[in-house]
């Protein structure tokens, strides 16, 4: 039997290719409010993850998993700039997000500017890839709205039903071009409506990554020039990030039990902790998060009531989204691409109840929250074999870094060429991984 991380014509309708450089593919796949495994993850439950999980179960069993792997800022919005830039919010000056306290266009929110900091897709294509982004973006404000409406355009309904002149228009504006990526089909999945959940969201973004590298392929082997050139890929997953639905959810649930569903996930160790020692904002944020869903009491009830319906909805949303993460990544490996690089993460993780009560993942810097999967495989020639680096910290500003210098890109080289283009690019503070893949 042939290794899966190294692509062949056995399981496939055709033979993997390259792009005509010899550069590898580089493939991000990300998803949303994922944690790493918590220490206290009990048997039973490593178990389920370890049978139902086979997406990222490949990428532990093919590739070098970083076990200290930490976030580069805790909230949602300014997490990913800092992943996509490589440098930190004091220089990307992206430090709020939208949400439960502010809406996007609320003063106190600064996104991400053209012409300000390059991002990874700016580097690369710089550099001479394609780059291409589909899922969740968050970096910027790029839904596209209908001027004779106000409303944002849409491109699925409540049903998963997808809008084609809603994806017609996202894909003519192209609202990522001016942040160095293209491809992106809106509106941000962010928010209470269930069309834009990753329920909903998840499966669509793989259809369209898998449509999408399926013709990429196809026109290689064809001999397109265009095609031949290596790409960036980014599908960024919308799950587990739905437990912030919970209190909606937990009154009318769209997601009926099933084989996927995990045994009881026990408290966290810390259910209980005493917060009076620890810093006041905690104790203030603990007391009033449950404001941002409604009345405060009415929605503590429902967290305090349905605990265990709560941790284990989070689990379950692992399940929903491993589906899509796994198609996207066998349309790569499986006859893909004859040379690439995926790498798997998340933007930040989760608190779910732990240190007092606490939940998502501001005004803290507990395990939880800020250490997240972070799992770098190569497939072709230079196939990376499962191993674990677990005495090294690294950073979501490692990433731009270790992926230049995957691609063989120079920094200094490029750098000189996005100059002009930027008023804020400078040396990029994380390290390149790669002599540890």
């Amino acid at each position: 039997m042939s290794d899966p991380a190294t692509p062949s014509t056995g399981g496939a309708d055709a033979p993997p290719v390259g792009a005509a450089d010899g550069r590898p593919d580089v493939v991000v796949i990300l998803t949303d409010e994922e944690r790493a495994v918590p220490p206290y993850e009990s048997p039973d439950v490593a178990e389920w993850r370890d049978r139902t999980l086979s997406g990222r179960r490949w990428f532990d069993e093919h590739g070098v998993s970083f076990r200290r792997h930490y976030t580069g800022s805790l909230a949602c919005v300014p997490s990913r700039p800092t992943l996509f830039t490589g440098q930190y919010p004091d220089v990307h000056g992206v430090t709020q997000t939208d949400g439960l306290g502010k809406q996007a266009d609320d003063s106190r929110m600064r996104w991400l500017r053209p012409g300000e900091v390059p991002t990874l897709g700016h580097w690369f294509r710089a550099a001479g890839y394609d780059t291409h982004y589909d899922g969740k973006w968050h970096i910027s404000h790029a839904d596209l709205f209908d001027a004779s409406t106000g409303e944002r355009v849409a491109t699925n309904d409540e049903d998963g039903a997808v809008l084609a002149d809603g994806v017609r228009a996202y894909r003519e504006a192209d609202p990522l071009d001016p942040f160095g990526f293209s491809g992106w089909v809106g509106p941000e999945p962010h928010g209470a409506a269930l069309a834009d959940s990753g329920l909903r969201r998840d499966p669509l973004i793989a259809d369209r990554v898998v449509a999408w590298l399926e013709d990429r392929y196809a026109r290689r082997r064809a001999g397109d020039a265009e095609a031949l050139r290596p790409f960036l890929l980014v599908a960024s997953f919308v799950n587990p990030h739905d437990i912030v639905l919970f209190p909606a959810w937990r009154r009318r649930n769209p997601i009926a039990p099933s084989p996927l569903d995990p045994p009881p996930v026990p408290a966290p160790p810390t259910r209980h902790e005493d917060l009076r020692t620890k810093p006041a904002a905690q104790i203030a944020y603990r007391s009033a998060y449950y404001s941002g869903y409604g009345p405060a009491p009415a929605v503590q009830r429902i967290y305090e009531r349905g605990e265990q319906a709560y941790r284990d909805l989070y689990y379950r949303l692992h399940a929903e989204v491993d589906g899509p993460l796994d198609r996207v990544r066998r349309a790569v490996t499986e006859g893909g691409s004859a040379d690439a690089v995926l790498v798997r993460s998340a933007d930040h993780g989760d608190l779910l109840g732990a240190h007092g009560g606490l939940h998502q993942k501001w005004f803290q810097l507990y395990d939880e929250s800020t250490r997240v999967p972070f799992t770098v495989v190569r497939v072709g020639e230079r196939s990376t074999t499962a191993r674990v680096v677990d005495d090294v910290p690294t950073s979501h500003v490692d990433l731009v870094p270790t992926l230049l210098a995957t691609a063989g890109i120079d920094e200094a080289e490029v750098a000189e060429q996005l100059r002009p283009h930027f008023s804020e690019l400078h040396p990029l503070p994380g390290r390149d991984l790669l002599p540890l893949v």
